[in-house]
């Protein structure tokens, strides 16, 4: 019994050891914000989205581009409908490392 309980620790030692070294690291590929400002348009459908994610938080600039998609009500609609306003808040999905607005939801 005593040689049996030794066995399972160092199975349990050598597995915890490998798992120690097999951690990935997280990386977000996606992150949402609400903002109460958006600016578009030009013809070829870019603009601009000034959100922060906290009251004390820096403004963050996000890109509307023309591979941005829109969504009213959960519906799709084109991003040229999306109105330039300042009323109420829009939830953005954008890509972190680029800065590019993904899904504008309102």
């Amino acid at each position: 019994m005593h040689t049996s309980t030794q066995r399972y620790l160092f199975i349990f030692c050598l597995t915890m050891f490998f798992c120690q070294s097999l951690r990935a690291e997280i990386i977000n590929l996606e992150k949402s914000v609400e903002s109460n400002q958006l600016t578009i348009f030009n013809a070829s459908g870019n603009g601009i989205i000034v959100a922060r994610e906290c009251a004390t938080c820096p403004d963050v600039r996000l890109n509307i581009t023309p591979n941005t998609q829109a969504f009213h009500d959960n519906k799709p609609v084109p991003l040229s409908s999306v109105p330039s306003y300042n009323k109420s808040a829009i939830t953005v999905v954008y890509d972190p490392a680029t800065l590019a607005a993904k899904r504008i939801y309102w």
